[in-house]
């Protein structure tokens, strides 16, 4: 039992971080990888904002082109 060690620099919280980046794939994989965001309800929110930029851009195109 003396010689039982302990690893002083172990933080769970950067494990459980790490385990749940090397889970997820794609984009919200990718985007807590990079450290833009921290959990899945910040990943949802993001795509969201992709999502209505991308329909804006799209309504814009069409009503210049066919318009």
């Amino acid at each position: 039992m003396s010689n039982v060690e302990f690893e002083t620099d172990f933080d769970p919280s950067k494990q459980l971080i790490q385990n749940r980046q090397n889970q997820l794939g794609g984009l919200t994989g990718l985007l807590m990888k990079w450290g833009i965001i921290k959990d899945e309800s910040q990943a949802g929110a993001v795509m969201l904002g992709i999502v209505v930029i991308n329909l804006a851009i799209m309504a814009f195109v069409i009503y210049y082109f066919f318009f």
